[in-house]
């Protein structure tokens, strides 16, 4: 008999993922900087939150634009930007921008986005640009969901994924 390697499980290669992707952005001590316009308040932070796993990592009690209501998000480290549901921005009012031509490999189309003020567990990401989604194609899925945090919400953080829950900080 020989000896087995080690397993990765799923949520260890996640959390592997993250740190790696936490590890590339880092700018000295801190995170690196946001683009210009772009805040993350408090500075020097340190939270938790809890997840919960369906196909994707699903974070509750996120909320837009200060919000009193909150919403669910995906948590998707393969997607550049942050995406809001339709849904989203016709319940918040919230005003279209700007149009840009993007690509997934396969087309190009034109997607509109807004600039969102984004809270999760009392961090403000302020200012960050969001396109426009429509989870009606993928709504037996995604019932539930109002958008997605992509990569850059979480450039300036370092993002751990932990069993049932999500560290990141804006400090090493």
């Amino acid at each position: 008999m020989g000896v087995q390697p080690p397993q990765l499980t799923l949520l260890k290669m996640k959390s592997i993922l993250l740190i790696i992707l936490g590890l590339f952005f880092i700018d000295g001590v801190g995170a690196i900087e946001l683009k210009k316009g772009q805040a993350v308040q408090p500075k020097r932070f340190y939270s938790e939150i809890e997840y919960e796993e369906r196909d994707w990592i699903v974070v509750s009690g996120i909320r837009i634009n200060n919000s009193t209501k909150e919403y669910n998000f995906i948590i998707d480290t393969g997607s550049s930007e942050t995406s809001l549901s339709q849904q989203l921005i016709d319940e918040l009012n919230i005003q279209i921008v700007g149009k840009d031509i993007v690509s997934d490999g396969l087309a190009k189309c034109s997607e509109e986005y807004t600039y969102s003020n984004i809270s999760i567990n009392n961090i403000s990401f302020n200012n960050i640009k969001s396109y426009i989604m429509d989870f009606s194609m993928i709504r037996n899925r995604l019932c539930d969901i109002n958008g997605i945090i992509g990569v850059n919400l979480m450039k300036p953080c370092v993002w751990q994924i932990e069993e049932g829950k999500i560290i990141f900080t804006d400090n090493i």
